[in-house]
C-alpha cells in the first residue's frame, strides 16, 4: 500500500516526468481539436491569409489582396506565417488543416516550456507541478489557439531563464542566447516581444537595486542587459528595419504601434481567470521565497509583478487589453505555484506520508478535471465582438459564411474587388477564396455612390443580413460592421441601377457593380 501511495517518487527522479503535463494537455487539446471542423478563433483566418501570400508570392512586405487597389504593408512579422506556409507546402494540406494540427502541439510545447523552466528555477518536482497547475487555469484555454502569440510563448520562458543563467553564471553566451530568443520572438509576435522586454527590463531594475546593496555584480548586470538588447535588436532588424523603412516612405499599413482603446479587467476577476489553485499555491510559493529569498525568487517575482503592472497600464494613460496580459502573468505564476505546491507537499509528507500522497492525488485530479472542463466547454470555440448594437459572433464560420466563401471561390470574378459590410466575414472569405477585398463598405453610410465604387475598382458589395438595428436611420457603423434598419432598408432589393444582385443565401446578399 505504501508503494502505491508513494507513486510520486518517479516524478522527482525521472527526466521523463517533464512530459507528463504536456502529454496531458496534448490529449485534452487533441480531443477538443477533433470536435471542431475549423481552427479555433477568428484571428487565425487573417494569419492563414498572410501565409497564403507567402505561398503564392514568395517573401514580400506587401499584402496584394487587402485594401485593394493600393498595396498595404503586411502588419505582422513573418515567422509564424512562413512556418504555416512551409508545412502546408510540404504536406499538401491546406493552411486551415495545418492550423488545426498546430493546436495541440502549441499547447503541449507551452506547458513543456513552463515545466522545464520551472524545474530549472526550482527542482523537477516543482516544474511538473507548475505544468499541472497551469492546465487548471481558465485563461490557459488561450494556449490552444493556433496563433503567433502562442508560438512566441513557447520561447519566452526560455529567454528569461537564459537571462537568469547569465547573471548566476556570468557568461556572455547565456545573455546572447536570451537576446537571440527575444529576436526570434520579435519575428513572431510584437506584443509578446514587448512583454518579454518589459519583464527583462523590470528584472534588470530589481537586479540593479540588489547590486547597489552589494549582493550582485553591477558590471555583470549592465553588460548582460546590453548584450541581451543588442543581440535581440540585430536578429529582429532583419524584418523590422525594412518594414519600418517602407512605412516611413509613406506605405500604408504596417505594424500598429499602439492600441486605439483599453479593455479593462477588474483585479477581482484575476483569481478566476488565473485559477484558484494557481493563485493559492503561488501565495505559498511567495511565503517560501520570503523565507529564503534568492536570485531565482527575485526573477520570478519581478517577472510576475512587471506583467501585473502592464495589465493595469491604463492607470498611467497607456492603452492595454488587460485580459490578454493575463496569459503572460500565468506563466511565471504557475512556476511560483509549482514551487509552493512542492513546498507544501514536502512539509505535509514529513507529518504523514500517506496523507500527503492522497493530498497530491486530489490536487492533480482537481487540476485535470478543471482543465478538461475548460477545454471541452463550447465557449472555447465561440468568438464574438461587442458592438453598440450587441455581440456579434465572428467564429467559427456559419453555414452561410461557408456557402458565401464557396461561391466566391467558384463563381466570382477574381480580378474584381469585393467590399463587405462585415469586416470579420470579409477576412474569412479572403482567406478561403483569395478574393481581393476593399474595406469601403464597412465604413460607409449604406450604399456607396457609383463613383466611389469605380474609384476603388470595387466589383462586389456584400451585405450581412444578420446585422440589424432599429435606430431612426437606415444604416449605422460600429466596430467595422455596417448595420441596417430592416424597417427602412430591404437588403434583398436595394433598387440601385448600377447594382445587380448575383447571389443570396439566408445570411448574405451579393451585388455586382454593373
Amino acid at each position: 500500500m505504501r508503494k502505491i501511495l508513494e507513486w510520486y517518487h518517479p516524478l522527482d527522479k525521472n527526466k521523463l516526468a517533464y512530459i507528463i503535463p504536456s502529454l496531458v494537455i496534448f490529449i485534452i487539446c487533441l480531443w477538443t481539436t477533433l470536435n471542431y471542423k475549423w481552427p479555433l478563433g477568428w484571428d487565425i483566418f487573417y494569419h492563414i491569409h498572410l501565409a497564403q501570400i507567402y505561398m503564392s508570392k514568395g517573401f514580400t512586405f506587401f499584402d496584394p489582396l487587402y485594401n485593394v487597389p493600393g498595396d498595404r504593408l503586411i502588419n505582422y512579422p513573418p515567422l509564424f506565417h512562413l512556418l504555416l506556409a512551409f508545412f502546408s507546402l510540404i504536406s499538401g494540406w491546406s493552411p486551415f488543416e495545418i492550423a488545426r494540427i498546430m493546436q495541440p502541439f502549441f499547447a503541449a510545447f507551452i506547458v513543456l516550456s513552463v515545466t522545464i523552466i520551472g524545474a530549472r528555477f526550482y527542482n523537477r518536482l516543482a516544474g511538473v507541478f507548475a505544468g499541472i497547475l497551469l492546465i487548471s487555469a481558465f485563461i490557459a484555454t488561450r494556449i490552444i489557439l493556433p496563433l503567433p502569440e502562442n508560438m512566441a510563448l513557447i520561447f519566452l520562458p526560455v529567454s528569461i531563464y537564459f537571462y537568469y543563467k547569465s547573471i548566476k553564471i556570468p557568461r556572455l553566451k547565456f545573455a546572447c542566447a536570451s537576446g537571440a530568443l527575444m529576436g526570434i520572438i520579435a519575428l513572431i509576435h510584437p506584443a509578446a516581444t514587448l512583454c518579454l522586454f518589459i519583464s527583462i527590463t523590470f528584472i534588470t531594475f530589481s537586479l540593479l537595486v540588489a547590486a547597489l546593496k552589494g549582493s550582485i555584480n553591477l558590471k555583470t548586470v549592465i553588460s548582460d542587459y546590453g548584450i541581451f538588447i543588442l543581440t535581440g535588436f540585430i536578429i529582429a532588424s532583419v524584418w523590422w528595419l525594412p518594414s519600418l523603412y517602407l512605412k516611413s516612405l509613406g506605405a500604408s499599413g504596417g505594424v500598429a504601434t499602439a492600441l486605439p482603446i483599453s479593455v479593462r479587467t477588474s483585479i477581482l476577476n484575476y483569481p478566476k481567470a488565473l485559477g484558484y489553485l494557481v493563485c493559492g499555491f503561488a501565495i505559498i510559493g511567495l511565503a517560501r521565497a520570503y523565507k529564503g529569498f534568492g536570485l531565482r525568487d527575485l526573477f520570478i517575482i519581478s517577472w510576475i509583478f512587471s506583467m501585473f503592472l502592464l495589465s493595469k497600464a491604463y492607470y498611467f494613460g497607456i492603452n492595454v487589453i488587460s485580459y490578454r496580459v493575463l496569459i503572460y502573468i500565468l506563466l511565471p505564476l504557475s512556476i511560483l505555484a509549482g514551487s509552493g505546491l512542492e513546498f507544501a507537499f514536502r512539509a505535509f509528507r514529513e507529518m504523514n506520508r500517506s496523507a500527503a500522497s492522497v493530498f497530491l492525488i486530489l490536487i492533480f485530479s482537481f487540476s485535470l478535471f478543471q482543465g478538461v472542463a475548460n477545454f471541452s466547454s463550447s465557449k472555447i470555440a465561440d468568438f464574438g465582438v461587442l458592438t453598440a448594437y450587441g455581440k456579434v459572433s465572428i467564429a467559427p464560420p456559419t453555414e452561410g459564411e461557408v456557402e458565401l466563401a464557396e461561391w466566391f471561390e467558384e463563381e466570382a470574378d477574381k480580378p474584381k474587388v469585393a467590399s463587405f459590410s462585415n469586416y470579420y466575414t470579409g477576412i474569412f472569405i479572403m482567406a478561403y477564396s483569395r478574393q481581393p477585398v476593399n474595406p469601403l463598405l464597412e465604413h460607409s453610410q449604406g450604399i456607396p455612390r457609383e463613383d466611389e465604387l469605380r474609384k476603388d475598382s470595387i466589383g462586389y458589395l456584400v451585405y450581412d443580413k444578420r446585422l440589424r438595428m432599429y435606430d431612426n436611420l437606415p444604416f449605422a457603423c460600429s466596430r467595422n460592421l455596417l448595420y441596417y434598419n430592416p424597417n427602412m432598408v430591404n437588403l434583398s432589393d436595394l433598387g440601385c441601377d448600377y447594382l445587380e444582385k448575383v447571389y443570396e443565401n439566408e445570411e448574405f446578399v451579393v451585388y455586382a457593380v454593373i
